[in-house]
């Protein structure tokens, strides 16, 4: 009987820890692009909103109403600010101005 011994090549610590770096890579990658992503639909969120009340306060005065001062809208205050053919919106990030 002839025996055979078979030797099975497995990784070693280099290569291990290069696929780890790898993998952390594009791990680390990804998860910035996607905080990047939540971060901007926020923002577009935010300034949505701050049209919509801007619209809201131009058909309010339109109506003969008065303008409010202050909107608290899903956690987030906008200040209001309404002159002559003139409606401002000013949230957290930035601020909208509705021109008549």
């Amino acid at each position: 009987m002839i025996t055979k011994k078979i030797y099975l090549k497995g990784y070693n610590l280099l290569s291990m820890m290069i696929a780890m770096v790898i993998f952390s890579i594009i791990f680390i990658s990804f998860e910035k692009f996607s905080i990047r992503q939540i971060s901007d639909k926020s923002h577009l969120f935010l300034q949505l909103q701050a049209m919509q009340i801007a619209e809201n306060q131009l058909s309010m005065l339109a109506s003969g109403k008065s303008c409010k001062r202050v909107v608290y809208q899903n956690n987030n205050n906008f200040n209001i600010s309404c002159s002559d053919g003139k409606i401002e919106v000013d949230y957290k990030i930035d601020s909208f101005i509705l021109e008549k």
